[in-house]
Parts: structure tokens; sequence; C-alpha cells
């Protein structure tokens, strides 16, 4: 459906007033965040907090009320956080991305590429912040980052994330369009070809020997892509196994993306390689099982960084 003129006005004008907005130094990003965005969405709006109670109390049954009530504040404390840290994207430069997001096991990935493999499938979930883990390109000049993406039906602010999470380098991938353009990316990778993305946004201008393929896999998979459930958190859990068909078909290298927050304000991603210990002969979705048994103990770890308001167990 096309976006009609009004709404394509108001949109602009409010991408304009991110961006404005985004300028600010950090740390009024954070005031602002524990002195208005938290107390509004927490306190005023209490949004999706039925959703976030039920979910944490099926995860910590065991805890006390009090105890789930202090994850609960502490998951929209970074809740607030994430959503200022997700504007201040725009305007972030190259070294202030790189003095916030720390990423450890890079070699891991480059010697993945030396074996023969094309793409490094990385493992991610809605955990920490995802937005901010766009700077990779700017860390090695073997390594390429791409990413698939849902279009927005708000055509205004689907171009506003597309080239915040491209402005380092990264290749946004429609969900539609994956393989083929996986198939186009391992072609440019064979003859050493500089991607130049269809869309007009910035890539990095250099040959990659290799890509890391990140595929956030841990929400709730429509009820015609349910393949396989797995034991999380002590539920039931259906899962995507989309990500673990494509790399065993194009001969991923398979990794875990374990990511914490060693302050406010820092991300730490450290890569954990998974085809080197896990047999994939012993099922049919050794990653995926994988996957979710190491991001339950990051969750249980420190439940506060996972998005609680998906409700993961609606059915």
């Amino acid at each position: 459906m096309a976006q009609s003129k009004a709404s394509r006005f108001f949109s602009q004008i409010g991408v304009g007033v991110l961006n404005t907005y985004s300028r600010l130094p950090m740390g009024v990003h954070y005031f602002l965040s524990d002195w208005l965005v938290y107390p509004l969405v927490y306190h005023v709006a209490g949004y999706r907090k039925k959703v976030v109670r039920k979910n944490i109390e099926r995860v910590f049954p065991e805890r006390t009320a009090d105890e789930r009530r202090a994850i609960e504040r502490r998951f929209y404390h970074w809740f607030s956080d994430l959503a200022v840290e997700i504007v201040k994207v725009h305007s972030m430069s190259a070294e202030e991305i790189d003095r916030r997001v720390e990423w450890i096991g890079l070699d891991q990935i480059e010697a993945s590429f030396a074996e023969g493999h094309d793409f490094a499938l990385c493992y991610l979930s809605h955990y920490g912040n995802w937005e901010w883990l766009i700077n990779l390109p700017l860390k090695s000049e073997a390594i390429g980052e791409c990413q698939i993406y849902h279009p927005m039906r708000n055509k205004v602010f689907n171009r506003w994330f597309l080239a915040n999470r491209s402005k380092f380098g990264a290749v946004n991938i429609k969900m539609k369009e994956t393989l083929r353009k996986l198939i186009a990316l391992r072609k440019e990778v064979a003859t050493g070809a500089v991607h130049v993305d269809e869309d007009g946004y910035n890539t990095k201008q250099i040959p990659v020997r290799g890509y890391m393929f990140g595929c956030i896999a841990d929400q709730l998979p429509k009820e015609q892509n349910v393949h396989h459930s797995v034991s999380f958190c002590g539920q039931p859990t259906k899962v995507f196994t989309g990500s673990e068909q494509l790399g065993r078909k194009l001969n991923m290298a398979m990794f875990y993306s374990r990511i914490t927050r060693p302050e406010r304000g820092r991300y730490r991603v450290e890569f954990e390689r998974l085809d080197n210990v896990i047999d994939p002969d012993s099922s049919e979705f050794a990653f995926t099982d994988e996957y979710m048994r190491r991001f339950e103990q990051d969750v249980k770890l420190h439940p506060e960084l996972w998005l609680w308001t998906h409700d993961r167990w609606k059915r």
C-alpha cells in the first residue's frame, strides 16, 4: 500500500526531529532515558507490561515476586536506553562506535574464510543492542557484514533505518531476497569484486574475503515456518530453523555471538565457533539446539538485556 502524502510529510518531520535529537551528547541521551523515557514507558504507558511480567514469571518461577519485579524494572531501564541508543546511531562517528562496541574472535571468522567458507553465519538475538552491531566492517579489511531485514510499511522510516545500518559498510538484505543476494555476494567474493548496493546506501569500498552473516533467531516463528521445538528457559519453545538450513545449504561456518554489556553505553560481542565442536550429523537441527542452549545461559545470567516485550510463548 502506497504511503499517503500526509503520512510521508509527518514521517519526514519525525525523522528530522530524530536526526536533531541524535546529535545530543550520549550523556544527555541517558539523562533523558532515566528521567523521561523510562517513566513514560514503564509507569505511564506500561508498555506491554502484562506480556513482560508473564514471560518473566514463566522463566523464573523460583524467584520471589520482588526479585521478578526487580528484573522487570531493570529490563525497562535497559529498554529505555536501547531506544535512545538506536536514535544516537544516526550521528555516531566511526571513532565513537568503535569505542562503544568491542569485537572478540574476529580472527576465528578470518580463519573460516581461509578454510574455504564464504560466509560465517553468526547467531544473534534481540539481546543487548543489535542496532549498534554495525561497525564490524571497520574492524577488519577481510570481513564484510550482511544482515536480513523486514521492510517497514513506512517508507520514510524504512530508509532511515537502512541508512543507519549500512553507514559503515554493512549490506542489508530483504528477507524475501535472502538466497538470491547471498549467492550474488558469494560470486563477488570469488571474483574479488567490490559490492555496490543496489539501493544506493554506503558500502565497504574494497573487496572482502567473506561475510559475517548475522541472523537474529530468538523470536516466535510463524506457524507455517515451525519445523522444530526445544526446551528453552524451562518452556517448550518453537524455534526458527531457516538460519541453520541456509547455513548448511551454503556451507557456512557457524558461530554463536555472545553479547555482554560491560557498562552503560558499551557492548562486547564474542564469537564462539560451533561447527568445530558440534557434530552436524548428530541431528537435523544440531546448530539451532546449541544456539538456544547457549542463549538460555545468557538470558539466565543477564535477563534484563533480553526483549521481554515479545510474546514468545503465545501459542
